[in-house]
C-alpha cells in the first residue's frame, strides 16, 4: 500500500513565522509583502487567520497578497 501524506490546516502562527522569515531574508515574495504592508500600515500579526489558512495552487497568484493589494487599492481610491 503506498505512503499517502496527510495534509492538514496551516498553523496560524506557523504561516506569520515564515513571512517574518521571508521578510528578513529579502526574497522577492518577502519584499512584495513588506511593501504592501507597508502601503497599508499593517503588521504580519494584523493579517486575518482565513487569509493566513487559504490554500492556492502553484500557479495561482497568493491570496495574502491579492488581499493586500486590495486593500492598497481601497485605499488609494478613498
Amino acid at each position: 500500500m503506498p505512503y499517502l501524506k496527510r495534509y492538514s490546516l496551516p498553523d496560524v502562527q506557523f504561516q506569520r513565522q515564515y513571512l517574518h522569515k521571508k521578510i528578513q531574508q529579502k526574497t522577492g515574495y518577502g519584499l512584495q509583502v513588506a511593501q504592501l504592508l507597508y502601503e497599508n500600515r499593517k503588521s504580519v500579526e494584523d493579517i486575518p487567520v482565513e487569509i493566513l489558512t487559504q490554500y492556492y495552487l502553484p500557479k495561482q497568484s497568493c491570496p495574502l497578497v491579492q488581499y493586500l493589494q486590495k486593500r492598497a487599492e481601497d485605499k488609494k481610491t478613498k
